[in-house]
């Protein structure tokens, strides 16, 4: 049984998005800015010296605050390594859709629209459950708040 293809997720608020590049990706870099272009979807894109710094431009970018999600496209050696590095970030909360072949193999359209489509899906998924705050912590059971002073009985609370 074939699963259908997820369709694009649909935002409410602007997405920024970083798309970075090592390697001859060719034209899935073309592809996924015009992905984002038919989205609504503001990016921007770096380009890497190598495959080792994408995850680190990846956390300096993170850190910026400027971004909600992460699209990295590379091509080249040694990419077991920085894949395995890329899927910890993934771990650790970031929206990060990756398509990374070897040099010897070009990278798809097919390949880099999923990049683009996984990053997209959990930036929706982050701004979901972002926004759901019913029910957590420590809130009063309504909307009314108590303060210190006088209450509407007229009497004094401390």
């Amino acid at each position: 049984m074939m699963d259908k293809p997820l369709k694009s997720p649909v935002f409410d608020d602007p997405v920024r998005i970083l798309i970075v590049t090592c390697g001859p990706v060719g034209r899935a870099v073309q592809h996924t800015k015009s992905f984002c272009d038919d989205l609504g979807v503001g990016y921007q894109t770096v380009q890497m010296p190598s495959l080792k710094a994408l995850p680190s431009a990846v956390a300096i970018a993170h850190r910026t605050g400027d971004f909600d999600g992460y699209i990295v496209l590379g091509a080249g050696q040694g990419r077991r390594v920085v894949s395995g590095a890329l899927v910890e970030q993934s771990a650790s909360g970031l929206c990060l859709g990756t398509a990374i072949c070897s040099a010897k193999k070009p990278l798809g359209k097919k390949s880099a629209k999923k990049a683009a489509l996984a990053a997209l899906h959990l930036v929706a998924l982050s701004r979901k459950w972002g926004r759901q705050r019913k029910g957590v912590g420590f809130k009063p059971a309504s909307e009314q708040f108590l303060m210190a002073g006088n209450n509407q009985d007229g009497n004094t609370t401390t």
